[in-house]
């Protein structure tokens, strides 16, 4: 909720390790604030920051998203059709600039080769692994390795099934 508030982390940097540090130790206190971390050190505030970065790419990736949408090659639409979550046109027009730039379009099109390139897609969703494990002790289910591996990758959506077979074959080996 605090990424998105163009004054706690604001959208016109180009990636998240250029956010001046001010802001970002302003949404980790407004998190100590509202919440209680047990142990609460230097190691909490790490994995607070993780998640705002997370986040943070989270909601970029939300509006590149829209803009891919509204866009259809037209700029002059897109600029006119803002992000309900947008609140600044500059913003929108700073996002919609970077959006068309060469630089991003080219880390795009490696990210969509590479994810297409994945033999065996992660099917976890938005749950991270430590979550899934989390609950799994707390349902009292298995949480060996291979039952990990089976549950956070989807074997029915194996692109190579050879491939996926030898990884199943590897798993049961290496960890049984």
């Amino acid at each position: 909720m605090w990424v998105r508030q163009r004054e706690n982390i604001p959208l016109t940097v180009e990636l998240f390790k250029d956010v001046d540090s001010e802001y970002v130790d302003r949404v980790v206190q407004l998190a100590r604030d509202r919440y209680t971390f047990k142990p609460d050190n230097e190691f909490t505030t790490d994995v607070i920051k993780e998640r705002i970065r997370d986040r943070y790419k989270g909601f970029r990736t939300e509006l590149s998203n829209h803009y891919q949408k509204t866009c259809n090659s037209d700029y002059d639409r897109a600029l006119a059709t803002p992000h309900k979550k947008i609140t600044n046109r500059e913003d929108w027009k700073f996002l919609c600039d970077h959006f068309r730039s060469d630089e991003f379009q080219k880390r795009s099109a490696q990210g969509r080769k590479a994810r297409s390139q994945q033999v065996l897609p992660h099917s976890n969703g938005p749950i991270s692994f430590s979550q899934t494990l989390h609950e799994r002790v707390l349902n009292g289910e298995p949480t060996d390795p291979v039952t990990m591996f089976e549950v956070t990758h989807n074997f029915k959506k194996c692109r190579d099934t050879t491939k996926c077979d030898d990884i199943k074959v590897y798993i049961y080996v290496f960890f049984s």
